[in-house]
C-alpha cells in the first residue's frame, strides 16, 4: 500500500496485525504495526487473547481513521507490486462491514 501526506507526500507502507502470545497469568499482548505511518508502535496488552486482538485492531482502525481525516490518502499497490494511484484502498470495508 502507499500512503499519501495531506502534503503530497507518498510513502511505501504495510499494516500487521500479529498474533497474541502470553506475557504472564491474565497478561497478553498482540503485535502491531503500521509501517510508512509509524516507525514502531508497542505491542497493545489486553486480559486475554482475543482483547489483545481487539484492541490491537482498534488501534489500526483508528490510526488510519485520523490520518484519512487529516486528508491522507491510503492506496493498493496493483499485481505486478508498482501502484497505479487509481484505487483507494477499500477502508471501510475492513472496519465497518455490511
Amino acid at each position: 500500500m502507499i500512503f499519501e501526506a495531506s502534503n503530497g507526500e507518498k510513502v511505501p507502507g504495510r499494516i500487521y496485525l500479529g498474533r497474541p502470545y502470553q506475557k504472564g497469568p491474565g497478561q497478553w499482548a498482540c503485535p502491531v504495526g503500521i509501517e510508512g505511518m509509524h516507525d514502531q508502535l508497542p505491542d497493545i496488552a489486553g486480559g486475554d487473547s482475543f482483547h489483545a486482538l481487539c484492541l490491537a485492531h482498534w488501534l489500526i482502525k483508528n490510526r488510519l481513521e485520523t490520518f484519512l481525516n487529516n486528508g491522507g490518502k491510503i492506496f493498493r499497490l496493483n499485481d505486478q507490486g508498482v501502484s497505479t494511484f487509481k484505487l483507494h484502498f477499500p477502508f471501510k470495508a475492513y472496519f465497518y462491514p455490511d
